[in-house]
C-alpha cells in the first residue's frame, strides 16, 4: 500500500483551474488531488462539469442514467515533470435512445480511450515528427498502443470533415469553365452525358460506382445553377420544366433550363414527382408557351445495356 498525500482539493476554485489546466481536462470539476510516493504517481480525482455529465459516449446526447458501470477508472494523462499522472472518475453507465446502453462521455478522453484527449494528441503528433524509438521513450508507451492512439485521434479528426468537398468544388470548378467557353448543349452533350452513361453501364455489368455518379451529378447540378440568363427577348416563350409523378432525377431538365436561360427564354422549374393533379393546376394557373415533362429513369436499364443515350 502506497503512502498518500493530499496535494489539493476541488474546494479551492483557484487551486482546482490551475490542476485542470495542468492535466488538460477542460470542462471537469477536480475534486481531490492525491501524490503515491511509493509509486511515483500522481492521481486526480475529477468529475464532468454539470451540463457535460450523463451524455451518450458515442452521440453525446443528453440521456438518462442507466447503472453505475463498473466503477470508478483511470486514464492516463501527459506526465508532469517525471510524475506519471492518471485522471481518476466514476463511469457510468446512460441509455441512449439511438446507440443503446453506453458508458457515459467524459470530456477528458475519447471514447473507449485509457488516455486523456491531451496526451493522444500529444502522441499521434510525435508519431510524425518522430522516429519510433523516441515516441516510445519519450512517452513512455508501448508502440502497438501508439497505433491504437492513432486510428482513434484521425478516426476522431475526419468524423467531421467532408473527405469529398475538395474534389467537388474543383469538378464543379472545371465544369463551369467548361460552360463558359463552350456553353451549355456542347457540354452536356460532350462532356457530361457521356461519363454518366459510362458510370451507369459499369455499374450494370459490376455494380458499385453508384457514389461516382452521385458526386458527378451534385458537380454538374451545381455548374448548371450558375448559368444565369441572357436578357430577355422581345416574344420569348416561358417553359415549365418538371418531372412526371415518380420521376426524382432532374438533371436532364436542369441542363435544359441553362441552355434556355443562354437563349434568353425564361424556364420555371417545379421540381421532382410532381403529381398530375398539381401539374395540371400549374398549367392553368400559370398558362406556359410550352411545358417540358421529365420521364426517363423508369427504362434506364433497359436503354442503358443497349447503348442508347439516357438524357
Amino acid at each position: 500500500m502506497g503512502c498518500w498525500e493530499r496535494l489539493g482539493t476541488g474546494n479551492d476554485v483557484r487551486t482546482g483551474r490551475v490542476w485542470a489546466r495542468l492535466l488538460g481536462v477542460d470542462k471537469t470539476v477536480v475534486e481531490r488531488v492525491e501524490f503515491d510516493e511509493d509509486a511515483g504517481e500522481l492521481v486526480a480525482h475529477v468529475r464532468p462539469a454539470r451540463g457535460e455529465r450523463r451524455r451518450c459516449g458515442v452521440c453525446r446526447r443528453r440521456c438518462p442514467g442507466y447503472d453505475p458501470g463498473e466503477g470508478r477508472r483511470r486514464w492516463r494523462s501527459l506526465d508532469l515533470g517525471v510524475v506519471w499522472a492518471v485522471v481518476e472518475a466514476d463511469a457510468p453507465r446512460v441509455r441512449c435512445v439511438s446507440h443503446g446502453v453506453v458508458v457515459a462521455a467524459v470530456t477528458w478522453a475519447r471514447l473507449g480511450a485509457g488516455h486523456t484527449r491531451f496526451l493522444d494528441d500529444q502522441v499521434a503528433w510525435l508519431a510524425v515528427t518522430c522516429s519510433k524509438s523516441a515516441v516510445m521513450e519519450l512517452m513512455r508507451i508501448a508502440w502497438r498502443t501508439v497505433g491504437a492512439i492513432i486510428t482513434r485521434v484521425a478516426s476522431d479528426a475526419m468524423a467531421g470533415v467532408d473527405r469529398f468537398a475538395d474534389l467537388r468544388r474543383t469538378l464543379a470548378g472545371a465544369l463551369r469553365r467548361h460552360l463558359d467557353e463552350h456553353r451549355v448543349v456542347t457540354t452536356w452533350d460532350r462532356l457530361c452525358r457521356p461519363v454518366l452513361v459510362e458510370l451507369i453501364r459499369r455499374h450494370l455489368d459490376h455494380g458499385g460506382c453508384i457514389d461516382a455518379e452521385h458526386l458527378l451529378s451534385w458537380a454538374i447540378s451545381s455548374a448548371l445553377h450558375q448559368v444565369t440568363g441572357a436578357a430577355r427577348t422581345a416574344g420569348s416563350r416561358t417553359t415549365l420544366l418538371a418531372c412526371a409523378a415518380g420521376e426524382r432525377h432532374t438533371l436532364a431538365l436542369e441542363a435544359l433550363r441553362a441552355a434556355l436561360a443562354e437563349q434568353g427564354v425564361p424556364a420555371q422549374m417545379l421540381g421532382v414527382d410532381l403529381p398530375t393533379e398539381a401539374l395540371t393546376s400549374a398549367l392553368l394557373r400559370l398558362r406556359p408557351d410550352s411545358m417540358q415533362i421529365g420521364r426517363w429513369r423508369s427504362c434506364e436499364r433497359w436503354r442503358a445495356a443497349r447503348g442508347a443515350p439516357l438524357w
